[in-house]
């Protein structure tokens, strides 16, 4: 049994709160705040100093309630100290150093304003403290586990530190692979859906390098587009269940989700658009691929006609035992068309 703290699910929803990080710099914040994981029951050995709270990562039997937490704990020891807005150069070095080791290689993450980041260039948003609710965690297969669930960020900017995000309750969607060389858990993807509501004194966004400039071998390239557009032609015609593994998680922009075959509806388009922009990333029986793409006409169970424009979509697939790929993910940020533009991570 591990011996490193657990988070208790309490009643229908998971709920872990987190207070701010110090107002202290980033490099005092690694050193005061930081631990050095020791060897628990289940884990494994880490020399380097590491913010407290993110020892779930070195643990193999960790849950996925205890993974996302660490997750945070992560993303909360970057950025700039707790009431200062924007980061400097510095900091801003400082923070992917620290969450590069924490990337599967074939790493994406989706935000709803549409930009979208690999391993290579992912930038953090500066949280100071985050609120995590309602989480769902499968294990589609060992070594992988997929949350879904709503977080709170009060007080958090978007990389860059130009735009405030909201502090409501927003969806997320993680995947975690467990990696074996480097015996720890990584982050496969992250689809993040929380959205900007108001500009801060730092008007100039910066503009991370592009996150197309990955070294895709063209034979996957081939096949993620392949798999992708297969499955989203069918989900269009209302069977994407018939790619779907048995314990996959949809969540989308509206809030809604599932969890499993048994809670899925589905849905069909009455005149969808071609795929753009996809962007594919494979790390063995993992493959990940986001793309934009319009679609008319499609109204969802519960949430009405969807929005027409073109939205961004992230979806994780994983080989079967029998040669299939099967999805395991899929954040798809197109909202209902009652939602307003701004929220919607449209372009």
């Amino acid at each position: 049994m591990s011996t490193h703290p657990r988070i208790v699910n309490t009643g229908p929803f998971f709920s872990a709160f987190i207070r701010k990080k110090s107002s202290i710099g980033i490099g005092s914040l690694f050193a005061l705040a930081g631990v050095i994981v020791v060897v628990l029951s289940g884990c494994q050995k880490s020399q380097q100093v590491l913010p407290e709270g993110t020892q779930a990562f070195f643990c193999r039997e960790s849950t996925g309630q205890e993974l996302t937490t660490a997750f945070f704990k992560l993303l909360q020891a970057t950025g700039s100290p707790t009431g200062v807005v924007g980061t400097t150069a510095e900091q801003d070095q400082a923070s992917r150093a620290l969450v590069a080791p924490f990337l599967d290689p074939a790493f994406q993450c989706q935000h709803a304003n549409g930009k979208l980041y690999v391993a290579s260039d992912y930038m953090p948003s500066d949280i100071d403290e985050f609120e995590i609710r309602d989480l769902k965690s499968t294990q589609p297969v060992a070594g992988v586990l997929v949350t879904r669930y709503h977080v709170s960020v009060p007080g958090a900017t978007q990389p860059g530190g130009n735009l405030f995000m909201s502090d409501q309750l927003k969806p997320r969607l993680t995947v975690f692979h467990w990696d074996d060389k480097a015996k720890l858990w990584k982050i496969l993807t992250h689809a993040n859906f929380n959205t900007p509501v108001d500009a801060t004194l730092h008007p100039d966004p910066v503009t991370p390098p592009s996150p197309h400039a990955v070294s895709t071998p063209t034979e996957d390239l081939a096949l993620g587009k392949k798999v992708h557009e297969n499955f989203v032609q069918a989900a269009w015609a209302g069977q994407a269940a018939l790619w779907m593994h048995p314990q996959a998680q949809i969540q989308w922009a509206s809030g809604a989700g599932s969890t499993g075959l048994e809670n899925y509806v589905p849905s069909k388009a009455v005149r969808p658009g071609a795929l753009s922009d996809i962007l594919v990333t494979r790390n063995g029986p993992l493959l990940v691929v986001s793309s934009w793409a319009s679609v008319k006409g499609w109204v969802r169970p519960r949430e009405g006609v969807m929005s027409p424009n073109s939205n961004p979509v992230l979806c994780c697939y994983l080989l079967s035992e029998t040669g299939d790929w099967r999805l395991i993910s899929v954040a798809a940020f197109r909202p209902p068309n009652a939602l307003p533009q701004k929220a919607s991570g449209f372009r």
